[in-house]
């Protein structure tokens, strides 16, 4: 069964903003330059006429299992997310970025929403949440880290780490996600991300 995200997200734009990740008052962390979306059909590469995606402007349907996720939906940065994730697709012309389970019977090109919070073996281009754009590059380590300690990488590689390196591994994510609340939301966000239909239950 799928739900309609429009609907449902602007009425959760419109109840109160519970925080997702532990702030000290601050305004709203900007979301980074590059993980906005332009209002052109063009890609802009130095930001200057982005717009900040709402969620008003997603247009599609997610399952019914992450109908609890909608409530956090202004914390991700969706259309940012997606939109790099498909170009680097498009550019290292990879398929295999898709789970069985999302694709059906039916070979699809667009990287979903529901993809987004899916396990994958590639690299993310940006963080999954608005965070601050000095963070980015941060997040995106974090997310290799965390498949290294999983052992899997995009060339089908099982590489399983030993437990002194799994160690090692923990106490970099530690290390980078000790002072700064924003990132621990972050990796909370790709571990989510790495355990919901991973073809391996033991990673």
């Amino acid at each position: 069964m799928k739900l309609d995200v429009q609907s449902l997200m602007a009425q959760s734009v419109r109840s109160t903003r519970s925080s997702f990740s532990s702030t000290n008052g601050n305004e709203e962390t900007p979301m980074h330059p590059s993980a906005s979306f332009s209002n052109g059909d063009g890609y802009d590469s130095d930001g200057s006429n982005f717009a900040t995606p709402t969620p008003a402007t997603l247009s599609m349907a997610i399952p019914e299992e992450l109908a609890g996720a909608i409530a956090l939906i202004d914390k991700f940065q969706v259309e940012g997310f997606l939109k790099l994730m498909q170009k680097q697709i498009q550019s290292t012309g990879k398929r295999g970025f898709f789970s069985k389970k999302s694709v059906g019977p039916h070979i699809r090109e667009k990287f979903t929403f529901e993809d987004m919070l899916c396990f994958q073996k590639d690299p993310i281009p940006t963080s999954l949440l608005k965070i601050n754009s000095d963070l980015v590059s941060r997040a995106t380590k974090l997310f290799q880290i965390i498949l290294k300690y999983m052992g899997v990488d995009s060339s089908d590689r099982v590489a399983p780490a030993s437990l002194d390196e799994r160690i090692e591994l923990v106490g970099k994510l530690f290390k980078h996600t000790l002072k700064r609340a924003e990132l621990r939301d972050e990796i909370f966000a790709q571990i989510s991300k790495q355990t919901r239909n991973n073809p391996d239950r033991h990673a």
